[in-house]
């Protein structure tokens, strides 16, 4: 028996809870946002119109994509 099935980019699991889906979620989060910090900690004068732009384009389009799953999804994954 399958435990957890990807399909159109939610993860779902037997029981609804969605656990699984949350974490993948977070970890992509996590990781763009590491990838920004990185950015800043750099001394080449990023501005702000910039991080902005960064930020719109690799974080902003994971949250609101499914953001219904995320509503059902078990409290304790969030």
């Amino acid at each position: 028996m399958v435990k957890d099935y990807k399909y159109l980019g939610i993860t779902i699991d037997r029981r609804l809870i969605f656990i699984r889906h949350v974490a993948d979620t977070k970890r992509k989060v996590d990781f763009k946002f590491n990838m920004i910090k990185a950015i800043t900690n750099l001394k080449i004068g990023v501005n702000t119109k910039m991080l902005i732009t960064l930020y719109k384009s690799l974080v902003s389009y994971i949250l609101p994509y499914a953001a219904p799953v995320l509503l059902l999804a078990c409290t304790s994954a969030l």
